[in-house]
């Protein structure tokens, strides 16, 4: 059981949920100069020039950290915090494998997140900080006893509990505990999606609704229904049933999550769901039927955003599919056939413009750096619809949400973690910033001309959580969002503003009335009208070029789909005139101060100083005792892998120290990332058993057993640039590295000196690899295009010569001086794209003066033995075509099982020793299998599994051999 103590660290390390998801960061931009600020708990390291955002940051931590305590219980005392602002793709998480959090500072973009709680940071800091105490909260003797070799391994024991009940956890106290109205538990936009799921024909079972979701929408399933199940416990069985739950599970963590809440419930969670079925069929049963019937998608999964008029009988709109492409597409209303104009994952607020004649769309997209991880900068394009060609408008301008006007563009642009509205002229070159408006305490959302009068602007904004429509002049800008906004609602907020053809009416969407619903605004009578009477959401409206329909979405089931809708089928219900203009309540909701205000005057006494490691990451941060056997040899080793990272995770380490034949022994690999492409260093010091054959002056051949020791280093140099990362995903790699390698024998059971001195030998290496144009599907079980090239040459510079002088025998050892070389291309293509079907076609192949490779690498599991093993030149060309049978998405709680997916996989693989003359007898010279087998995609927890049997038949040697195994 080496790697026990990896596998809990690594159980935890999946755990980390979306928008607290963990993802690995390998190189941040140079030159960031970070900074730290202390508080009473916390260490916040920050980049240089965000200070503001810092102690923002401090003190709503500070002052949430209490009521957060309170609900899961746990300590944090020098938590570490890292802000980041070089990311515009907005995240957080916390990880438990240096235990830390990261939050990205730049606003997440879109409608994912409450309006009403405020801005970013009060939406994410509070969230994290939720995942952060529940990870602290260690009691009983498990834990206890798991400290001693690794604290972060203790509070990764939480991470076997499913990801819903984190998230659901978290979610509840953003809606509960940090703003009035605010978090997404009250937010129509995202608890409508369980209610339409919930009144649907595929309910979610108590599994789905806490596991994360593979293979089906909405994927922020275990938000949503965690939410509900955590309310719906605490509604019913008080305020501390959280922290009870949780105090029980890490006291005996093996009885699993189920138990803990039968512990403070009383209930088996089977129970607990049928109560909590029935108490939510109660609170939909006045929902009616659904109110208007979309249009007809071809592919399955449909997720259509923002649909806009080409023309009065064509739409384009953005859609994401289980089985297509996601990007821009062309729907004729004539036929309903639907077209793609181009492929690509736009920004999340889906906020595009056309232009006047209707030829040009203007959007924005994410660009990754090309060496910085985890670095997405967003920028303005404009497609071609007549003949699909796209070019870049900016660069690194990080601006989204565009829209034509004369002479150029308006765009939003991110300022820390709020937004500013920017002027673009267009130039030769590109648009360049005319002006830039950045408002205090004001997060701009959308900017649209009106086209009668491109002066008047219709600007969404968000004003400490009232998110309201502002109608201004473009050069008056500043005075007049200054004052309340022309139309706001106490109870929600407005989104997606669209004007009439003729400029004297507005569209938007409101979810003042609990659900998403379309309005209309008329300048000529002053009059706010509802127009739709959607049952779980209406948004993102557009009219026709006449004005006399218009097309929007509506939530079904667990798609997004559009509608069509005559004017002459508005609801037209007048609102209330007091409800949507200004009023002394949201004057001083505008007003209100942000979280942690009454802080402010003790924040001043936290420190400021240069972020320094100070070379703590040097002590290791997790301790795990292995025993295994060396080299099948019935001899074992006994010892410790030490592990740890800094911070900033530019340095980390493995040691391996271990004892074998009254010798200590070692494998220290060591990473360095505070520079593109750093380095990796490995020295090592490895025991073998070496069976030694040789003929005595008899004639007579004797074995015998001796101790091997290998020792030396390598320096390696990975290097990795992604040219495309968006719909497809582009990259290539190489990593050159260099050996010193010495190798001695010693008897066995042997104390004195060594049986012969070191033989030494120097290599090099070279690997590579492209990456060309991968895609796949979110259904996809392999990727359904693009290629994959890697080779690798391993060159030695010298053989190794060494005399072994033992108690009776004195032999001479020769070492070869090796040259081999590997290389592959791997094709993936769909000719059934459709139904998720795809093929991997492989060509591979080795050769080797003496043995480096591992030649059965090419070589299928399913071959009844192993084929050519001593052959130093072979080639393999095998294929790959995966068929999916289903995708269960789902499982169970108390035991924590979860199946994905089931699919068959047929494939063949055909073998040549090329050391052998192929034209004289091909069947002697390969070997050829065909099979087919049943695999599975699975977790146990939160660990993800694929597994399968198969069969294979050799036809040319009547063989049949059942596996389990990779095929």
């Amino acid at each position: 059981m080496k790697h026990f103590l990896l596998l809990i660290l690594a159980l935890g390390f999946l755990s980390q949920p979306a928008y607290s998801q963990i993802y690995p960061t390998k190189y941040r931009p140079p030159d960031l100069n970070w900074q730290q600020l202390t508080t009473p708990h916390f260490n916040i390291v920050f980049p240089e020039g965000e200070d503001s955002v810092a102690y923002r940051t401090a003190r709503i931590l500070e002052y949430q950290y209490p009521e957060v305590q309170q609900l899961v219980g746990g300590e944090l005392i020098d938590f570490p915090i890292v802000l980041n602002n070089f990311n515009d793709r907005s995240n957080g998480f916390v990880s438990t494998l240096h235990f830390r959090s990261e939050i990205e500072i730049p606003t997440i973009k879109g409608k994912t997140m409450n309006p009403r709680s405020g801005n970013w940071l009060e939406t994410v800091v509070p969230h994290e900080l939720v995942h952060a105490l529940h990870h602290s909260h260690l009691k009983g003797i498990w834990a206890n006893i798991l400290s001693i070799f690794s604290p972060d391994g203790a509070r990764s024991l939480h991470g076997t509990v499913p990801l819903g009940v984190h998230e659901g956890i978290a979610t509840y106290h953003e809606t509960a505990g940090v703003a009035p109205n605010g978090g997404r538990g009250t937010y129509p936009y995202f608890s409508n999606q369980f209610d339409a799921i919930f009144d649907g024909t595929h309910r979610w079972s108590m599994g789905q609704m806490l596991a994360t979701s593979s293979y089906s929408r909405p994927f922020d399933r275990h938000y949503i229904g965690g939410y509900e199940f955590t309310d719906w416990l605490h509604q019913t069985y008080g305020d501390s049933t959280t922290n009870k739950s949780i105090d029980f599970f890490i006291r005996w963590p093996f009885l699993g999550y189920g138990t803990a809440l039968r512990h403070t419930t009383g209930k088996w969670p089977g129970q607990l769901y049928d109560r909590f079925e029935e108490g939510h069929k109660k609170e939909i049963e006045t929902k009616g039927a659904p109110s208007y019937e979309p249009l007809p998608i071809p592919y399955e999964g449909a997720t259509i955003r923002r649909p806009i008029w080409l023309s009065n009988q064509q739409l384009l709109m953005y859609g994401s599919f289980y089985n297509a492409e996601q990007g821009f597409y062309s729907y004729s209303l004539s036929d309903n056939s639907m077209d793609p104009l181009l492929e690509t994952r736009s920004v999340q607020d889906y906020n595009y413009d056309l232009s006047q004649d209707r030829t040009k769309l203007l959007f924005s997209d994410y660009r990754s750096s090309s060496i910085y991880d985890n670095t997405f900068k967003m920028d303005l394009f404009e497609l071609d619809i007549t003949n699909g060609s796209v070019e870049r408008l900016s660069g690194n301008l990080r601006a989204f949400a565009p829209v034509y006007r004369k002479n150029g563009f308006l765009a939003l642009q991110t300022d820390q973690e709020s937004t500013a509205l920017l002027r673009l002229s267009s130039t030769n070159s590109g648009p360049g910033a005319d002006s830039r408006i950045s408002l205090p305490d004001t997060e701009f959302v959308s900017v649209k001309p009106n086209p009668a009068n491109p002066q008047q602007l219709a600007i969404v904004a968000n004003r400490r959580g009232l998110q309201g429509l502002w109608f201004a002049n473009a050069d008056s800008i500043r005075q007049q969002l200054s004052s309340p906004p022309d139309i706001s609602f106490m109870e929600g907020s407005v989104f997606d503003p669209a004007w009439h053809p003729k400029g004297d009416r507005i569209m938007f969407s409101s979810d003042h009335t609990g659900t998403m619903q379309l309005y209309e605004y008329d300048f000529s009578d002053n009059l706010v009208t509802q127009i739709t009477t959607a049952d779980f959401n209406a948004m993102e409206g557009s009219y026709s070029p006449d004005g006399e329909r218009i097309a929007f979405i509506i939530q079904r089931d667990n798609e997004r789909l559009p509608v069509i809708l005559d004017r002459t089928e508005f609801l037209n219900l007048q609102v209330s005139y007091s409800r949507w203009t200004s009023t002394p309540k949201k004057i001083d909701l505008m007003a209100q101060k942000e979280l942690g205000a009454s802080l402010k005057k003790e924040s001043t006494r936290w420190d400021v100083s240069d972020y320094q490691s100070n070379g703590e990451w040097l002590l290791p941060r997790a301790i795990s005792p292995f025993y295994e056997e060396v080299s099948n040899s019935n001899t074992y080793e006994a010892g410790f892998n030490l592990n740890s990272n800094d911070l900033l995770q530019r340095n980390s380490y493995h040691l391996g120290i271990s004892y074998v034949q009254n010798r200590l022994w070692y494998d220290l690999n060591y990473r360095h990332k505070g520079f593109f492409p750093g380095f990796e260093l490995n020295a090592f010091s490895e025991p073998r058993f070496s069976s030694i054959s040789f003929e005595t002056q008899s004639g007579t051949e004797e074995t015998f057993t001796l101790l091997q020791q290998d020792q030396g280093f390598s320096l390696g140099m990975p290097t990795r640039f992604i040219l495309e990362n968006n719909a497809h995903f582009s990259s290539v790699g190489f990593t050159p590295s260099l050996k010193m390698e010495g190798t001695r024998f010693f008897e066995l059971d042997h104390n004195g000196n060594p049986a012969s001195d070191f033989a030494n030998s120097f290599r090099a290496n070279l690997f590579a690899f492209v990456n060309y144009k991968l895609q796949r599907n979110i259904r996809d079980l392999q990727p359904n295009s693009g290629l994959i090239f890697f080779s690798e040459l391993e060159q030695s510079f010298s053989s190794r010569v060494t005399n072994i002088q033992t108690e009776n025998y004195q032999i001479e050892v020769n070492f070869p001086k090796p040259t081999a070389w590997r290389s592959g291309l791997i094709f993936f293509t769909a000719p059934l794209k459709l139904w998720n079907q795809s093929l991997r076609i492989g060509i591979e192949g080795l050769t080797q003066t003496a043995p480096t490779f591992d030649t059965q690498n090419l070589v299928s599991n399913g071959f009844s033995e192993p084929v050519f093993p001593t052959s130093r030149n072979l080639m393999s060309f095998n294929t790959r075509y995966t068929i999916p049978l289903f995708y269960p998405d789902n499982g169970g709680f108390l035991f924590p099982a979860y199946l994905s997916s089931v699919y068959l996989v047929g494939f063949s693989d055909t073998v040549a020793d090329l050391d052998k003359n192929t034209s004289d007898n091909f069947f002697e010279a390969s070997r050829t299998v065909f099979g087919i087998g049943l695999r599975t995609r699975f977790r146990i927890s939160n660990l993800t599994f694929d597994m399968g049997v198969a069969i294979g038949f050799e036809p040319t040697r009547n063989q049949i051999k059942p596996f389990i195994g990779n095929f």
